[in-house]
């Protein structure tokens, strides 16, 4: 179906509007004619209004496009200048830009966000990257996710690593992996994911707080260097009287020695090694 300077009103009566593949340029859809749209695959490259559901089995291409009810793209998007009044779902990788929703995005793939205001929750089962973007609820990315000029009503969590830019939380933050953060604001609790390690051996570069337990026996841990500068290490004795830990830190010293309730708050400066922000009943030494 290809569709050049068309409008459809009274002349098409219809409930469903099906097509394999649809090339629109200005196609104006009532309600009360049809009520849906059924597509393969779809490119608007002017504009089109809907009052109701978009469904696209298939890829779609969207270029100034009014959205009364929810939009479905079962496959990648592609979407500029788009008004939605419900709900985003793409399963499948979406760019979007210049694009406001009025419910939730939900996106099982990548995605890549510019000039987005949704009011409801977003959901990312993938990688994520946004820039001045507004969230009124909840943004929860299942992959890595970079963040720049973002404002989140409600709670961030990231199950993956995540580097924050200029970003606002009204909630909380939870980051499940790696975090860097520059210019942030929480209004509510930062939480990490914690490992407890009772053996000794290698800590875990993805988890951001590693309790130790020595209790009735001494263990010695190795903490690696990371290239991921500014990322966050906390290490905390939580039982036992005395904690080794092997690693590099700046000024080439390569020892760590816990007393009882002894901990290190660590971040990391690159190749150079791993920088003291807070020392708690720790002696570090050559």
């Amino acid at each position: 179906m290809i569709i050049q300077q068309g409008i459809f009103t009274s002349s098409l009566r219809t409930n469903r509007l099906i097509a394999q593949t649809a090339n629109i340029q200005n196609l104006s859809i009532i309600n009360c004619y049809i009520g849906t749209l059924y597509v393969n695959n779809i490119k608007v490259d002017e504009n089109i209004n809907i009052i109701g559901n978009l469904t696209v089995h298939g890829n779609s291409s969207l270029n100034d496009v009014d959205v009364s009810g929810n939009l479905t793209v079962h496959d990648n998007s592609l979407l500029n200048n788009v008004n939605i009044s419900g709900n985003l779902t793409v399963y499948g990788n979406s760019s979007l830009n210049d694009v406001d929703i009025s419910g939730n995005l939900n996106v099982h793939g990548n995605s890549s966000l510019n000039d987005v205001d949704i009011s409801g929750n977003l959901n990312v089962h993938g990688n994520s990257s946004l820039n001045d973007v507004d969230i009124s609820c909840n943004l929860t990315v299942h992959g890595n996710s970079s963040l720049n000029d973002v404002d989140i009503s409600c709670n961030l969590t990231v199950h993956g690593n995540s580097s924050l830019n200029d970003v606002d939380i009204s909630g909380n933050l939870t980051v499940h992996g790696n975090s860097s953060l520059n210019d942030v604001d929480i209004s509510g609790t930062l939480i990490y994911s914690t490992e407890k390690v009772d053996t000794s051996g290698n800590l875990s570069l993805n988890v951001i707080i590693s309790l130790i337990d020595c209790s009735g026996y001494n263990i010695t841990n190795n903490l690696n260097t990371t290239t991921n500068i500014g990322q966050l290490k906390i290490i905390t004795l939580i039982s036992g009287t005395t904690y080794t830990l092997t690693s590099t830190f700046v000024n080439n010293r390569t020892r760590a020695v816990f007393t009882e309730n002894g901990s290190l708050v660590l971040i990391s400066t690159g190749i150079n090694g791993w920088a003291i922000l807070s020392n708690l009943e720790v002696t570090v030494t050559w």
